[in-house]
């Protein structure tokens, strides 16, 4: 079995997919690894819209549902186990995930962005600043395939970076990327880098495409 949790689910605690974990552990003992994974995915709801009412603050799950689907049937009829599960800790009734990919496991990518090496800046009109992100896939699970910018909250992410021309490491697995904006109007922006990742580094199939977000705050004066 592989079960899936959603750190944002509106419908379902997060916590109680630990609970269920414990369950199968009771049963199983030892030998839970052998039959028994749970995936948590940050950013994500309980739904099946490819697209969220808040694309800048929420991604699609189906991604991940559709990919756990095709290891579940390896994993059943060839023996080829799957990912880690999730590596978490229970505080005060949340679910907490380590900040790296390879710390956290399962097979989410990870997604880190600053604003001039912050998360909160205050700017003038017109001026110029530079985003840093630093995107990685857990090890094993896949390639980045697509990122693309949201920089007004319109949920469009029309800006997007063509993987081929900024630095790419460890077989796609580790992306590092700088865009420059320039805000021309006043007012309070979060700026989102939308990411995806896939098993075999298909770019052009919106199957099986695991997503993640990463955003900060601009103020404009």
């Amino acid at each position: 079995m592989i079960l899936l949790s959603f750190l944002w689910d509106r419908e379902v605690f997060p916590w109680q997919a630990d609970w269920y974990r414990d369950r199968v552990h009771d049963n199983l003992g030892d030998r839970t690894d052998q039959y028994f994974r749970l995936w948590y995915t940050d950013h994500a709801v309980h739904g099946d819209q490819s697209k969220q009412d808040d694309p800048t603050r929420v991604v699609s799950y189906l991604g991940v549902l559709q990919q756990a689907l095709r290891d579940l049937s390896v994993w059943v009829e060839k023996g080829i186990a799957p990912a880690t599960t999730t590596n978490y800790k229970i505080e005060d009734g949340q679910v907490v995930i380590p900040a790296s990919a390879h710390q956290r496991a399962g097979i989410q990518p990870v997604v880190d962005v600053t604003i001039n090496g912050s998360k909160i800046v205050d700017i003038s009109t017109g001026e110029t600043v530079t985003f840093t992100a630093v995107i990685e896939v857990p090890e094993n699970t896949g390639k980045i395939v697509r990122t693309a910018w949201d920089f007004d909250g319109s949920g469009d992410f029309e800006h997007v970076v063509n993987l081929e021309d900024v630095k790419v490491e460890n077989n796609g697995t580790h992306v590092e990327l700088k865009t420059t904006y320039k805000f021309s109007k006043p007012g309070t922006y979060f700026p989102t880098l939308h990411i995806a990742s896939q098993r075999e580094g298909n770019k052009d199939t919106p199957f099986t495409r695991i997503q993640n977000l990463d955003r900060v705050r601009v103020v404009v004066k």
